[in-house]
């Protein structure tokens, strides 16, 4: 089998390298070129040349997420993993097998955009990593390999990201030998189909008045490698890296004024969420400052 391997990020990197360990035949990686990755601001981008020149595999790098046929050279499976766009049909169908992607969630619920990040918003306990045969629709078809992956407290997006990236490559052999066998895969349930929507840079705007629990959440998801959590301390930008719960049975006799800052600490400083203090044990402001006793994170730069 010649396999295509699309990809221009991290968590492709995995399947990539458990594929060419298998044996599989790797004819070429299609990528993005690391301007590109620049300018389209790709989560954990790659540049493939690095990985693929130890390989011996062919590059094809685009200034642009637009696959170009006339580049492809013959294969028998596409494989994309670490893609943010739809492939189109006239490409996927020219795979003389098929064509798979690779995508986390709780099928047919979290299709769609950023599921690393959902998932730990939304407080799951778990996700599934899934190999499914491309559609035109984003990650809603037929599942030809399956792994729960555990999201524990103690995951931030870029642990959860290994995490999955690496279950992928695990699943990745496998499904594709059910592929070239002609299986039919599992479908998806798609009446109850609930994409997750995009997640862009200015969502990794903190809110203070959330509870200590969801706001901690909130700074585990928006982690590297995705836009880092911040806030505004008089209207200069604080980064928001690594936040934990402190003790809720401190600070219950001062007014509850969230985003207010509590106490300095060697770790870090203390401040009120909406329901007890928080711990910034990774943090700063973007051009370096100090923070002050008294100062409040606010949302934006206003009068919030």
């Amino acid at each position: 089998m010649r396999i295509l391997y699309i990809s221009t990020s991290q968590n492709g990197l995995p399947g990539l390298k458990r594929l060419c360990a298998d044996g599989f035949e790797i004819v070429s990686v299609y990528s993005l070129t690391p301007n590109a990755g620049a300018k389209y601001e790709v989560p954990g981008y790659v540049d493939m040349n690095r990985v693929c020149n130890r390989y011996g595999i062919p590059v094809i790098l685009s200034n642009d997420y637009l696959v170009r046929a006339n580049l492809l050279p013959d294969f028998d499976v596409l494989v994309v993993n670490g893609w943010s766009r739809l492939i189109p049909e006239d490409i996927y169908i020219r795979a003389s097998i098929g064509a798979v992607g690779v995508h986390a969630g709780h099928p047919p619920t979290g299709l769609g955009r950023a599921p690393i990040v959902w998932n730990i918003l939304l407080g799951h306990s778990d996700l599934e990593v899934y190999v499914f045969k491309l559609t035109p629709t984003a990650d809603n078809g037929a599942i030809l390999g399956r792994r729960t992956v555990q999201i524990s407290a103690y995951d931030n997006a870029q642990l959860l990201y290994e995490k999955v990236a690496f279950a992928a490559g695990e699943l990745l052999p496998s499904a594709i030998k059910a592929l070239s066998s002609g299986t039919e895969g599992q479908a998806q349930e798609l009446e109850f189909a609930k994409p997750y929507p995009k997640r862009v840079a200015s969502d990794s705007l903190a809110d203070f008045s959330l509870s200590a629990e969801n706001l901690c959440r909130f700074v585990r998801a928006q982690s590297a490698p995705y836009p880092t959590a911040f806030a505004f301390v008089n209207d200069l930008r604080y980064e928001l890296r690594t936040v934990i719960p402190f003790d809720s049975h401190s600070f219950r006799d001062v007014p509850r004024v969230p985003g207010e800052v509590l106490a300095l600490l060697p770790s870090g400083p203390v401040v009120m969420s909406g329901t007890s203090a928080v711990w910034i044990v990774d943090g700063g402001f973007e051009g370096g400052g100090e923070l002050e006793i008294g100062d409040r994170f606010r949302l934006g730069t206003g009068s919030r």
